[in-house]
């Protein structure tokens, strides 16, 4: 027997690609053009035997709600008032918020500037929600023309809008891009921009890797999903600088002591190189390094002294990330850039440091780790 409506849409709408027919008979575009035709008959009949009305109500009982919003929007069967109420559900949550989202996808798609006009015109009419202008707006390409679309609204919409988007294309131009990255940043959306920013860091100034980078390892972000930072990112903008030379050793020195923790970490590839050659010539440093990890010896007076006003969690992070640094430290003291090692000045940091370790108390840890580095 021939499948009901029902059973159709089930089949074509549970799943982004249905296993319908033969596809192996066929080439992707092929398979791809067959599906479209047969959801958008499908739907062409649900419209017909039930209006809007009854593909919303369909729109909660599939998988692929969106999918099924695209091919409303593509088979262009409803009038201007079905329209609005599709812009409504912007306002609602899961699968009719799905819905709506993908009509508009394809509507923005199909034909931006004229279609995008006459919404905005009707947002600004009918005094929507804020859910509803936000919602629409993130849906739009994020780009000059939506940016400048955004600036017609009122500060809160616009507050909301740069405190939700999601990031931005590798195609957008280096002006639009920092523009984008520098609202990111005044909205606190240091999370966002770090990763999104390492998928076309070639595109972006100095100073902006610099302070996305800095931003986002001092001050807490203030994102709306539950977004974290993933190391290969951040080192991904570590070795966009690398690749341009850059040579401000301070600044360089101050972001990889921000993020000490990752780059000391051999599976990203990119060591702390300046936090290492500061070891390598400066027993002081090197120390601080030591003392962060090892307690003192039979001293337990100068170790509350030493962490005092420190919680125990802050005491424990720090000496994870030091105890990290020194693993990945193997920069020989006196070894220049052609591997010759200069032995006055190995010997010169090697008795300062241990003189350094009998005053911190920590002779006889610190005489392992040098026997290790060397």
């Amino acid at each position: 027997p021939d499948d009901t409506i029902e059973d159709k849409y089930k089949l074509l709408f549970d799943e982004r690609l249905p296993n319908l027919f033969d596809a192996n008979k066929m080439n992707y575009k092929e398979y791809e053009e067959r599906l479209k035709h047969q959801r958008i008959d499908v739907v062409k009949n649900l419209y017909k035997s039930g209006k809007l009305k009854e593909l919303i109500s369909i729109s909660k009982n599939i998988k692929e709600s969106r999918i099924l919003g695209q091919i409303l929007s593509e088979a262009e069967i409803i009038n201007e008032q079905e329209e609005i109420t599709i812009i409504e559900l912007l306002g609602k949550t899961d699968k009719l918020f799905d819905f709506a989202k993908g009509y508009c996808e394809f509507k923005i798609w199909k034909a931006y500037n004229k279609w995008v006009e006459k919404i905005i015109k009707t947002i600004k009419e009918k005094k929507y929600n804020l859910d509803i202008v936000i919602n629409f707006l993130l849906i739009l390409y994020p780009n000059d023309k939506t940016w400048s679309i955004v600036n017609e609204f009122d500060d809160e919409i616009q507050k909301q809008y740069w405190g939700k988007c999601t990031g931005f294309p590798i195609d957008l131009p280096p002006k639009s891009l920092a523009y984008g990255y520098n609202k990111l940043l005044e909205h606190e959306r240091y999370i966002t921009a770090i990763n999104s920013a390492s998928l076309n860091p070639q595109d972006l100034s100095d100073s902006l890797i610099i302070e996305i980078l800095k931003k986002g390892g001092t001050e807490k972000a203030k994102e709306p999903y539950n977004y974290y930072y993933e190391p290969y990112n951040i080192v991904e903008l570590f070795k966009e600088l690398d690749k341009r030379n850059y040579n401000d050793e301070n600044v360089m020195f101050d972001l990889e002591w921000i993020y000490k923790s990752i780059l000391s970490d051999d599976l990203w590839g990119r060591p702390p190189k300046l936090l290492h050659k500061k070891m390598s010539k400066n027993p002081e440093f090197y120390m601080k390094i030591i003392k962060s990890i090892f307690r003192p010896e039979n001293d337990t007076d100068l170790e509350k002294k030493e962490n005092e006003g420190l919680s125990d969690d802050s005491i424990k992070n720090r000496s994870e990330v030091a105890f990290d640094l020194l693993k990945s430290f193997k920069l020989i003291p006196g070894q220049d850039e052609n591997d010759i090692i200069n032995f006055n000045e190995l010997k010169s940091w090697v008795n300062n440091v241990i003189n350094l370790s009998k005053k911190d108390k920590r002779e006889k840890i610190t005489e392992y780790y040098i026997g290790e580095l060397l």
